[in-house]
């Protein structure tokens, strides 16, 4: 891989050693792909399903916080 910048490498490469855990789990009867955090918590990283109506279901956009058990 090429990367012509002027930003120090530093900087570039920064948190690309740091290990994220990822999980499947079931939430709202919706199969969902967590990255896990603290204190059963994660973000949602994916929905896996087969219906569009979950893509466009607000509690399950990526990126939001939502609590495990």
């Amino acid at each position: 891989m090429l990367l012509w910048t002027i930003m120090p490498e530093d900087i570039v490469l920064e948190g690309v050693e740091k290990t994220r855990t990822f999980r499947q789990v079931e939430y709202q009867n919706k199969n969902l792909i967590i990255e896990m955090g603290e204190n059963g918590k994660g973000k949602v990283a994916q929905i896996l399903s087969t219906d569009p109506s979950d893509f466009l279901d607000p509690d399950l956009i990526p990126g939001k916080e939502i609590s495990i058990n």
